[in-house]
């Protein structure tokens, strides 16, 4: 899908065929709106994109596009798009947690740094080991945004920085995974209480998924409320089939534009 203007303004969304459709319907709101309401409109089952030519310049739209199939159940597509949209100038603060690669990836952190603040983000930026603790990594987190809870969104974490593990589940359905699991939820959620007293479980075949009282891995199956900020990870630990070291991968990535633009 995407956005195109023209005289009058109108946005165009784009989107492939696919066997069995029998029609499209297309809802539209405003960015942030928590409604997406009645059917705004419809296309047939051959169409590969709709025009909506009732939009206004500088002005943030949100589409969702229900594919129909007659087999298949139905394909969800969504896309946020506008016209001359204003910049932003600030959307907040960002933790950015880096984790031992302060300088054999200086070049490219420093990047990352100016492309966020030059997307509006305000970082705040820490070094950590990754044999810290979770609970440290957390209250550095905890600390900037409780310094400024309104303006502090999100955190982003580059590398191997320690990987909370929490709750008993088995999300993907196998019996044998059952037990704790990653949940870097934990670092973004900053305002409940995380235990590590109840859940005793050690039938995964992984050890990495055996939970028990006091092993520094969480009892919390569920985030335990909202979460105050949002969070990412960039991380390439333990990924021998790649055949480069972590640091390499980073690199790469930073050059094919997910750390630097």
């Amino acid at each position: 899908m995407g956005d195109g203007g023209g005289q009058p303004p109108s946005i165009t969304l784009n989107w492939s065929s696919h066997p069995n459709t029998t029609g499209f319907t297309i809802f539209r709101k405003l960015k942030g709106g928590t409604s997406w309401g009645s059917t705004y409109a419809t296309a047939g089952g051959a169409a590969t994109q709709y025009t909506d030519i009732s939009v206004q310049v500088n002005t943030s739209y949100e589409y969702k596009v229900v594919r129909s199939t007659s087999n298949l159940g139905s394909g969800y597509g969504y896309i946020n798009a506008g016209i001359q949209i204003g910049a932003v100038e600030f959307r907040g603060k960002d933790v950015l947690v880096d984790n031992t690669f302060t300088n054999s990836l200086a070049v490219q952190l420093a990047q990352l740094q100016n492309d966020l603040e030059g997307e509006g983000w305000k970082v705040v930026r820490h070094d950590v080991s990754r044999t810290a603790s979770v609970t440290s990594v957390k209250s550095l987190v905890v600390a900037d945004h409780n310094a400024d809870p309104t303006n502090t969104k999100a955190l982003l974490i580059i590398g191997h920085v320690p990987v909370p593990r929490s709750g008993n589940l088995a999300p993907d359905g196998h019996a044998d995974h059952y037990g704790a699991w990653s949940a870097d939820t934990y670092y973004g959620e900053v305002n409940s209480s995380w235990t590590d007293a109840t859940v005793y479980s050690q039938s995964a075949a992984w050890t990495r998924n055996h939970n028990v009282p006091g092993d520094g891995k969480f009892d919390q199956t569920t985030i335990p409320s909202a979460m105050e900020l949002a969070v990412g990870r960039v991380d390439f630990f333990d990924m021998p089939s790649f055949g480069q070291n972590e640091t390499t991968l980073l690199a790469i990535t930073s050059r094919s534009s997910i750390i630097g633009k």
